[in-house]
């Protein structure tokens, strides 16, 4: 997958016995309609825009977690095609919180994938700006019937830290300061990658970063 520009997911629905429904398996190209798909010139070696892909179902929606420069999220919204209403078809982004139906580039004609809104990025304060996320939630005690609240854990050693979220909720932040965080040691000191769309969208934390020495469940490493 590091020697290809495509960055496709593959999406299926199964029946009980987790068999795959006629119709419902698909493939998608993730970065391309978005606009977020790496630059490419002359004498650049290939490499995808997103590794890694991960479904996580929370509050009884879908989130798609992605390893980018850092970890990017957004809610997937499935239907069968002919059920509920059917958003506009762009070759881009015309805004960046409308849903957005994406092409089937393969596969069955009866599952429909759309965005919900643009990609937001996990930054931290801590400066962790790592790969492969568990996304969780915890409900809510005192209120019993509202929503669970979400939470990432960012890190697992030299300590346990997690971080709680609200996924689509951002923050517009500076080509500046997405440059800052991303920036290595030894490479050239500019940057201009459609990446960066999603990297200002800076999603909104709540509170600070707890942390514990305390290792983490089998479940969560």
């Amino acid at each position: 997958v590091y020697h290809t520009t495509t960055n496709h997911l593959g999406l299926a629905l199964l029946d009980k016995n987790y068999q795959m429904l006629p119709g419902y398996d698909i493939v998608i190209e993730v970065d391309t309609q978005v606009g977020l798909k790496r630059n490419m010139t002359p004498g650049d070696s290939l490499s995808v825009t997103f590794m890694d892909y991960r479904l996580f179902v929370i509050n009884g929606e879908i989130y798609l977690h992605i390893n980018a420069d850092t970890v990017i999220m957004t809610r997937l919204i499935l239907k069968a095609k002919g059920f509920g209403n059917d958003d506009e078809m762009h070759d881009k982004f015309t805004a960046e919180d409308q849903a957005f139906k994406l092409n089937n580039l393969f596969g069955g004609d009866q599952l429909e994938v759309t965005l919900a809104h643009q990609f937001n990025t996990l930054w931290t304060d801590e400066g962790v700006h790592g790969k492969n996320f568990a996304i969780f939630s915890v409900p809510n005690t005192s209120h019993p019937d509202n929503p669970a609240s979400i939470y990432a854990e960012i890190h697992i050693t030299p300590n346990h830290q997690v971080q709680q979220i609200v996924p689509e909720r951002f923050e517009h932040i500076s080509l500046q300061r997405v440059f800052e965080r991303v920036w290595k040691k030894g490479t050239r000191k500019s940057r201009n990658l459609n990446l960066d769309i999603a990297n200002r969208r800076s999603m909104i934390t709540v509170g600070n970063v707890t942390k514990s020495d305390i290792a983490p469940l089998a479940s969560f490493s």
